[in-house]
């Protein structure tokens, strides 16, 4: 049977004598024989219900948006993915929803035998005719064309909005079913159609994309995600389960909800997790019988030994299968198969890189370690391994070779790609992973693996194993120097030694060493390795911002930008950023920072990919200046990808910023418990003051919360003590003593004990001040307001207050105020709109943004907060650092070289101040800016 294009020929044969005309669906006629025939094709499994579920359906944010997704609905919405993706499911709860909503829906299941076109037809008139006067079936038509004919005047003459669901469309794929369903989308704007199907339908998508009727949903898209995967799980199975094990069944399953069920079975036996994972990934039993009867047995034996082949690498192409020798076309092969349900990932938008679904894979590989022979299994590796080498794919190539048994040929690519691997790349893992096997197999490696073997050991946190194998290895790279013929790169990895050193003392929190040794590689190396200098000056940064110097930090990392810059190491640029961006939030300036982390994960993502470790570590530091900017939902997207690698990777400080938003963002949830216990184990896994320092995030949460008594028991366990190192003997930076005198601070604030917390608040301001961390002087000047309120002291509360708003206002900083939300929003509260003048429009427009997030009524907000009266216009902020400035006598010369500016340029400023204020000298001015409370 074949669709003409010209369906409505041969209509007019259907119109004869002995018939009458039928008015159904608007006026229109079709002709209806004399006497109508029974229906015995208004078959239930043709037009019926969605199936009954025997399992709680999740709420996943595709069933949440509707078919819709949030905008004008489309004419047509496919979800074509593998078995067990959940296609059913989440048509059936989209038909609920719109039956819920008063639409007309209708749910098809096409049968799976017999003329799946002509159960299809049927199945569509009945639907379209459900309102009219019911007519005979279209099957007394002789020719098909004149049944579409039929079924297309029905859709034309359709006014009432309508759904139709169609599941399991797998039968009607065919280019005739496709055909007709193209056809029919363009009679009628009131029909929507939302098809599901494994097999990927033979319309013309491209033109259904340019106006706009279509909306593909695949695979990625019903993958679950890893709230979704919690909610699947349960509170009682993910109590039992740690973050990385979640990961783990996250990056195991890719989101495959018939798998995450599967897996959640095993789960609930009451086995151990890591135990299930492990034996699941070796091939669980409902595993095989879902990728054998469900993914591959509508394949033939041919598309079945093709797949087995291609099982073998780790992604495919079309110039890498004609590489191993397949035959032409495997591609296009490939390509076909993905259509026809296989778990097969697109890796490009040109379609010429994919891989297969981790699990498929494994099971097809075990699938031929039986079925494929030795010799050709071995060829194929060779020369895939040899191809991905030529394409400086080393991970995979260093694979290949080791599956093909090519242990030496494996070897010395890792002597040839170690450096690069490490240093522009990151992939820390594959060279410590490598360099273990190896070993374990008896075999050396070369001196270039051998060192960046350390390296990788030492940002990979195994410090007490690079301490060991350091030893034994610069023996080795010494003995090297001294033979006779050493090359010149032998001598340099020698003179490198001292890095290596730095990066594990920086790692075990031994700043004040990791200095010394980088101060001694740039001693002796002034025209040293670019990478090697970068990473001097990285570890000298961080550790003069840690010590308050943080104008002298970013002096060192801006040497450490330029050093990394002669290099060609995303890598490497990616912890420059890191560290430049930690220096930035400790300043205030977070707006940078967050805009540097965005950047820079931009560039990662096509370099080395956001799994990477790297990646994750800078997303802490995006979440915490974000978090800090109150945009909490992208906080929590930043901690999420952070948290990945959190336990393994990064410095200290660097994940601190990641605990600090974990605990922010799930303090007085429910999932408050289960993510402290991950906090937990992931700062137990570094030095004992990161624990120490989650420790005081938790009570500044829990003081926020007003949870008094339990930020009191918090501080008794840890015996907070500001002027106390965190072990005996041992010694701390200032950043780590301001946490913990700030934190002191807010408790004798929350427990009334002024006559102690005065004191300390002017300690703490001044060096502050001093040190330019705006951030912290935002939150002291916050907490000192609260404690006048208290005080009952409303005139000094609104002082500190003005205080601190410009200096938020410059960068951007809401989560203070919203920690003191309730002091502050009594505070605004009881006074007027119009008490609140402002020297620059900034600032007024950030106060409002900030009384937006306080409890405070609409009607206050809805009042004109302006400039003070008499200003022509407001002051800038450079006008404004002027003003205070002369107020302390200093003449232009000194203000210029104050504000480093040029004399003239600070005659300029000062020309517009004098307008601006309506004076002709400072002391006018100053008297005028007395008037007008712009000193304060």
């Amino acid at each position: 049977m074949r669709i003409k294009v010209d369906y409505r020929r041969g209509a007019e044969e259907a119109v004869g004598g002995g018939q009458q005309k039928v008015r159904v669906l608007g006026g229109n006629t079709l002709a209806a024989p004399a006497q109508p025939l029974p229906l015995p094709w208004l078959r239930p499994p043709l037009l019926a219900v969605p199936p009954q579920l025997d399992f709680a359906v999740v709420k996943t944010r595709l069933i949440t948006q509707g078919p819709a997704a949030g905008g004008e609905p489309r004419r047509l919405t496919t979800v074509i993915a593998p078995a067990g993706y959940g296609k059913t499911v989440l048509l059936a709860q989209w038909y609920e929803q719109a039956l819920a909503r008063g639409e007309q829906a209708c749910w098809i299941t096409p049968a799976q035998q017999g003329a799946p076109l002509d159960n299809l037809i049927e199945a569509l008139e009945t639907a379209l005719q459900a309102d009219a006067v019911q007519v005979s079936s279209s099957r007394e038509c002789r020719h098909l064309a004149q049944r579409v004919e039929r079924l297309c005047m029905l859709l034309r003459n359709r006014r009432a909005a309508l759904s139709l669901f169609i599941d399991g469309f797998e039968p009607c794929c065919g280019p005739e079913a496709s055909a007709l369903l193209q056809l029919l989308l363009a009679q009628s704007a009131s029909v929507r159609w939302v098809v599901a199907s494994r097999y990927e339908l033979a319309i013309d998508c491209v033109a259904a994309r340019l106006d706009e009727t279509l909306r593909e949903l695949g695979a990625q898209d019903l993958a679950f995600d890893p709230a979704e995967i919690r909610a699947l799980l349960g509170e009682a199975l993910c109590a039992g389960l740690d973050e990385q094990q979640l990961l783990d069944i996250a990056e195991l399953s890719e989101g495959w909800p018939a798998v995450l069920r599967l897996l959640m079975r095993r789960l609930g036996e009451g086995q151990c997790p890591s135990t299930v994972l492990e034996q699941f990934a070796a091939g669980d039993e409902a595993l095989a019988q879902l990728m054998g009867q469900k993914v591959l047995a509508p394949l033939s034996e041919a598309q079945h030994a093709l797949l087995m082949e291609l099982s073998l690498l780790p992604r495919l192409s079309g110039n890498l299968s004609a590489a191993i020798g397949l035959r032409s076309g495997a591609l296009q092969s490939l390509v076909h198969l993905r259509a026809l349900g296989c778990p097969i990932m697109s890796l490009d938008a040109g379609g010429q890189q994919y891989r297969f679904h981790r699990l498929f894979q494994g099971f097809l590989q075990r699938q031929s370690e039986s079925v494929l022979e030795p010799a050709r299994r071995r060829a194929i590796l060779q020369t895939a391994a040899g191809w991905f080498e030529a394409q400086r794919q080393w991970r995979e190539a260093i694979r290949a070779y080791v599956e093909a048994e090519q242990l030496g040929r494996a070897a010395q690519l890792l002597e040839r790609c170690a450096e690069r691997l490490v240093r522009d790349r990151g992939d820390l893992k594959t060279v410590t992973d490598w360099v273990d096997f190896f070993r374990d197999k008896g075999l050396s490696v070369g001196p270039l693996t051998e060192f960046w073997y350390l390296w990788a050991l030492s940002f990979r946190r195994r410090h007490g194993l690079s301490i060991h194998q350091s030893r034994a290895i610069e023996e080795r790279l010494r003995a090297a120097c001294r033979s006779e013929g050493a090359s010149g790169e032998i001598q340099e990895l020698c003179r490198s030694l001292p890095i290596i050193r730095a990066c594990s003392e920086m790692f075990s929190d031994h700043h004040r060493l990791a200095v010394a040794s980088a101060q001694q590689w740039l001693l002796h190396n002034p025209d040293g390795d670019p990478f090697h200098n970068a990473t001097a000056a990285a570890i000298q940064s961080l550790a003069l911002a840690n010590d308050g110097c943080l104008a002298e930090a970013r002096a060192s990392i801006r040497a450490a930008h330029a050093a990394v810059m002669q290099t060609s190491s995303c890598y490497g640029s990616a912890w420059i950023c890191m560290i430049d961006a930690y220096i930035k939030i400790r300043m205030g300036e977070c707006r940078d920072a967050r805009d540097d982390v965005r950047a820079m994960l931009t560039t990662l993502e096509p370099e080395i990919g956001l799994d990477a470790p790297i990646a994750s570590t800078l997303a802490l530091i995006g979440a915490k200046a974000s978090l800090d900017l109150g945009l909490d939902c992208e906080a929590r997207q930043l901690l999420a990808l952070g948290m990945r690698n959190a336990h393994g990777h990064g410095l200290l400080d660097l994940v601190a910023c990641g605990l600090e938003v974990g605990v922010r963002l799930s303090m007085g949830t429910p999932e408050e418990a289960a993510r402290a216990r991950v906090l937990d184990r992931i700062a137990s896994a570094y030095p004992e003051r990161l624990s120490l320092m989650l420790s005081c995030y938790r009570i500044r949460a829990l003081l926020s919360l007003n949870r008094i008594e339990e930020a009191i028991q918090e501080a008794d366990r840890v015996v907070l003590d500001h002027t106390r190192a965190p072990t005996p003997g041992a010694t701390y930076s200032q950043a780590y003593r301001a946490l913990h005198a700030g934190t002191q601070l807010q408790l004798r604030v929350a427990q009334c004990a002024f006559g102690k917390a005065l004191p300390l608040f002017e300690e703490e301001l001044r060096a502050a001040r001093s040190e330019l961390r705006s951030g912290d002087l935002v939150e002291l000047l916050l907490q000192m307001t609260s404690l006048s309120l208290m005080r009952n002291d409303r005139e000094g509360a609104r002082r500190y207050f003005l205080k601190a708003l410009p200096v938020a206002a410059n960068c951007g900083l809401i989560r203070p105020f919203r920690d003191q939300a309730v002091a502050l929003g009594g505070l605004i509260s009881e006074s007027r709109p119009r008490d609140w003048t402002f020297t620059r429009e900034e600032d007024r427009r950030f106060f409002m943004a900030v009384c937006r997030e306080l409890p405070i009524s609409q009607d206050w907000l809805k009042e004109e907060i302006g400039t003070p009266e008499g200003l022509s216009e407001p002051l800038i902020q450079r006008e404004i650092e002027l003003l205070r400035l002369i107020e302390t006598g200093q003449s232009n010369h000194q203000l210029a070289a104050r504000l480093d500016l040029s004399v003239p340029t600070v005659k300029w400023h000062l020309y517009n101040l004098y307008r601006k204020l309506g004076a002709r000298s400072r002391s006018a001015a100053l008297a005028r800016a007395r008037v007008l409370n712009l000193l304060r």
